[in-house]
């Protein structure tokens, strides 16, 4: 009897021993297993990929007689005031093609001017393209225009360098260049990449430019977002869609994955593991933001109040899982 007391005295000890170890070994096991990640420095870039309109404010000029046309300048030429741009020749042609631009002079709208001296009426960008769409893309309605309407819009480009013109009929453009816009519409999850007011560099098909964000608008499921520019595009004056795109941040920071970010008490920040293995809420200054990651400031930032606020270094161990 005093065996068997002996050996299940000896398995009620081993049991509480266990049971020890467990309490007091879990915790630390489960801060083994805890996923961490290393803030690093570095350069954080956010994009965002587009089909923009140009939008210009430009006016095509219409044959006051018929004629052959002789032309002085080329394509994408920049002109002042009073420029003469071409001559027409007086000659009686035959009427089998006069009917060719009809549709398109109507659909032009009041984009239009005669003139019998042919000579530029503001300074701008010479164009011989016209697509029919000058009266509707242009600086007084461009913030009215919805997408469901802009996205069923046949544009083509009509090149009008020819040897003769009808009266009446569209022989060329001037596009101002001193400010133009970039228009196009982003879902709700990317509306958040532009601030009305912010500089931004758009990468075009044909080279960069500098722009702004000129305004913000809601228009259904979409925002509408318009950039503003002065400065010179080659193909400026011709396009009218075109596919972009628009670095809209571009910051030196720590980069974190978004994930680690919470919040306790309406403080954002993130679990810095100290040298003790204890996970420490740092509180953190966002920069700039995408879907999975996000650019903080290193060492420490200044709040609203102007308090200097501590936060996360180079090289510390983050949770990388907050929530």
């Amino acid at each position: 009897m005093n065996l068997k007391r002996n050996i299940i005295f000896v398995i009620f000890i081993g049991v509480l021993v266990s049971l020890g170890l467990v309490i007091y070994l879990v915790p630390g096991i489960a801060d083994v297993l805890t996923k961490t990640v290393t803030a690093e420095y570095g350069n954080f870039q956010v994009t965002d990929d587009a089909d923009f309109y140009i939008v210009r404010d430009e006016m095509v000029y219409l044959s006051a007689s018929e004629g052959y046309i002789n032309y002085y300048l080329e394509q994408n030429e920049m002109v002042r005031k009073g420029t003469r741009v071409l001559e027409l020749i007086p000659a009686s042609l035959e009427t089998s093609d006069q009917e060719k631009y009809n549709d398109l002079r109507t659909q032009l709208g009041n984009r239009v001017a005669i003139q019998g001296s042919y000579q530029s009426e503001s300074s701008g960008i010479l164009s011989y393209y016209v697509d029919g769409y000058e009266g509707i893309f242009n600086p007084e309605t461009m913030e009215a225009l919805a997408y469901e309407d802009v996205v069923k819009f046949d544009i083509e480009q009509e090149n009008l360098v020819r040897e003769t013109a009808y009266a009446q009929e569209p022989i060329y453009k001037i596009c101002k260049n001193d400010i133009w816009y970039l228009m196009t519409w982003v879902n709700r999850g990317d509306v958040s990449k532009y601030q009305p007011g912010k500089d931004v560099i758009v990468y075009l098909p044909k080279g960069d430019i500098k722009a702004r964000v000129y305004n913000i608008i809601a228009d259904g499921e979409r925002w509408k977002v318009i950039l503003s520019s002065n400065r010179y595009y080659v193909d400026f004056a011709q396009r009218r869609k075109i596919g972009a795109t628009v670095l809209t941040s571009d910051y030196k920071g720590i980069i974190i994955p978004n994930e680690s970010i919470t919040s306790i008490d309406e403080e954002i920040g993130v679990y810095v593991i100290n040298k003790k293995g204890e996970k420490v809420f740092t509180p953190i200054s966002i920069y700039a933001s995408n879907g999975d990651d996000s650019c903080i400031a290193v060492e420490f930032y200044y709040n609203e109040e102007g308090d200097k606020i501590n936060t996360v270094d180079i090289y510390d161990t983050l949770v990388r899982k907050a929530n």
